[in-house]
């Protein structure tokens, strides 16, 4: 199958949710998982991410959702002023759903690949990772540089179906890591080197939450309308008191609902016949997050165009070069499972318990061990 790049056609929003004010918000929140993305027409539900991390819950939504329901959020919450837009991943050779053992969809390197040249063009990012597809989310202001860049990335626009598709035989292709531009900048790791520098001076320090085990699932129904059984866990998730320190839900309109799950709330969830992925629960299949609290960072230069509450540059795992720096530093450690989560306020790297947890921890300088907070 081969790998497609899609923007969906929603303009988004970002919100940032202290834990101190979530409860205030629960309500709008199971009504957009519940309601609003399960009462639409197939092609027009809108696009969700629920996340929570120790530190808060991050919601992306529709701007106009964003407006109907988080208008006036309560003290401490903030909406991004900037519309963002997702580009969908799919494909063999991308998705995160898939990785082998002869490295064919490598998942950091897909990362790498589809970050590194936005990161060297200035454009700011979210992305998340999950069962079916992978997302980066760009400022829409800024949407015909990213299609300007993938394009002399050769990734080829079909214009009659909206999608972009890699050409593995260009020399030019970042996919196959051959871009001169992106060879020149991360051969010698400068792109790694210049990320991690800018968030030792900003105090970033990555935590390792080793206890936290996760795997990734994916339903077997369209909407969790269509899943009493998943509604159901979901809805009891969100009611917990305190919230999980990691989850993740992400609804599209183009694909089923996915989760992200901590392994000691898995008996709540249906069984591998509802839940692709469940098999997955198994020692060597778990992932363990790295996690970066990046509230404390500062925004970019002008030219990623954010000067939101909530942007990618000054609050999340996406300010430019951030994702593709990161990503970098573990595949050059040797690390191979690999998936992203970006947040309002922090980047979680998610990194296969067995094979890379030691290889993740030395590549980001805690060659002594975790540091499960």
């Amino acid at each position: 199958m081969p790998s497609t790049i899609a923007f969906l056609p929603q303009k988004l929003k970002v919100l940032h949710i202290p834990l101190s004010v979530y409860p205030q918000l629960l309500h709008p929140i199971l009504t957009l998982l519940l309601v609003r993305h399960s009462s639409t027409s197939d092609g027009d539900a809108p696009f969700v991410n629920i996340s929570f991390t120790p530190y808060e819950c991050s919601v992306i939504c529709p701007t106009e959702l964003a407006e109907e329901y988080f208008a006036d959020p309560p003290y401490g919450a903030k909406v991004s002023q900037d519309d963002y837009v997702a580009i969908q991943v799919d494909g063999d050779d991308l998705t995160s759903s898939y990785i082998s053992d002869t490295g064919t969809g490598d998942p950091g390197r897909r990362i790498l690949g589809l970050t590194t040249p936005l990161a060297l063009a200035g454009v700011s990012i979210f992305f998340v990772t999950t069962y079916y597809s992978d997302y980066v989310l760009v400022p829409h202001a800024l949407q015909p540089l990213v299609m300007e860049v993938l394009t002399r990335n050769s990734f080829v626009f079909e214009t009659h179906s909206g999608a972009y598709i890699p050409d593995p035989t260009s020399p030019n292709n970042v996919m196959s890591g051959s871009s001169s531009t992106t060879r020149e900048e991360t051969s010698d790791g400068t792109l790694q080197k210049n990320t991690m520098a800018r968030l030792e001076e900003a105090g970033v320090v990555p935590q390792v939450m080793a206890e936290t085990e996760m795997v990734h699932v994916g339903a077997s129904t369209d909407t969790l309308a269509e899943n009493p059984r998943l509604a159901i866990a979901v809805t009891q998730t969100l009611l917990r008191k305190p919230p999980p320190s990691l989850f993740s839900i992400t609804l599209s309109p183009t694909s089923a609902p996915s989760l992200l799950l901590p392994v000691d709330i898995l008996d709540d969830f249906p069984g591998d016949g509802e839940l692709y992925g469940m098999a997955d629960n198994e020692e060597d299949g778990r992932l363990v997050p790295i996690l970066w609290d990046l509230s404390s960072l500062e925004p970019d230069t002008p030219q990623t165009g954010q000067s939101s509450a909530v942007s990618p540059s000054s609050s999340s795992a996406g300010g430019a070069g951030i994702v593709a720096g990161v990503a970098g530093r573990l595949v050059e450690g040797g690390c191979g499972v690999l998936t992203y989560l970006s947040t309002a306020r922090a980047g979680v790297v998610l990194v296969g318990k067995v094979l890379d947890l030691e290889k993740a921890t030395k590549a980001v300088g805690l060659a002594n061990g975790t540091n499960d907070d």
